[in-house]
């Protein structure tokens, strides 16, 4: 997330009239350097990055791939409330939620390997404990990261059954 990268997708985002302007990054992630580290090396370049979407009227979307969890807290405690839209792979979204409340939109939680892989009742209550313990303070209930092609219809089915029954959004 260096300056020209930033000011390069702000430009693309502003010729597009777009409201959000989408950025990625797992580097940064506590599974490869601490939060300390975080702090120090990547922090400056994504708060620069953030404060040129909050300038230029943008929501920032953040794709970020591995576990964030410890960070989230630095993000909280330096960006507006409800500022961010922060769309998390490999995390708990209940566990981000108890350490950052309402502060930002959480989106994911639904891990690629679960909707593939898992039976159709534990997509339901997966997706059901999200809405429950997430979804008040804004949730987009989502794959983690990508969405596989493969994932058995009975499971996209049983995604959807857990939304229409535990809550909208």
């Amino acid at each position: 997330m260096n300056k020209p990268f930033t000011d390069l997708m702000i430009h693309v985002a502003k010729f597009m009239k777009a409201k959000v302007a989408f950025f990625g990054n797992s580097r940064g992630s506590n599974t490869f350097i601490s939060p300390k580290m975080f702090e120090e090396l990547f922090w400056p370049s994504m708060k620069y990055c953030l404060d040129k979407c909050f300038e230029n009227d943008l929501i920032p979307w953040l794709h970020l791939d591995n576990d964030w969890t410890q960070n989230m807290v630095i993000f909280a405690e330096n960006l507006p409330k409800r500022s961010c839209i922060f769309h998390l792979d490999q995390v708990d979204l209940v566990e981000v939620h108890k350490l950052i409340g309402d502060h930002f939109c959480l989106m994911g939680g639904m891990s690629p390997s679960l909707l593939v892989h898992g039976t159709p009742t534990k997509v339901e209550e997966k997706a059901k404990r999200y809405i429950e313990n997430v979804a008040e303070d804004g949730l987009i209930l989502s794959s983690g990261c990508e969405m596989p092609f493969d994932i058995p219809i009975q499971n996209i089915y049983a995604l959807k059954r857990a939304i229409k029954k535990y809550g909208t959004f």
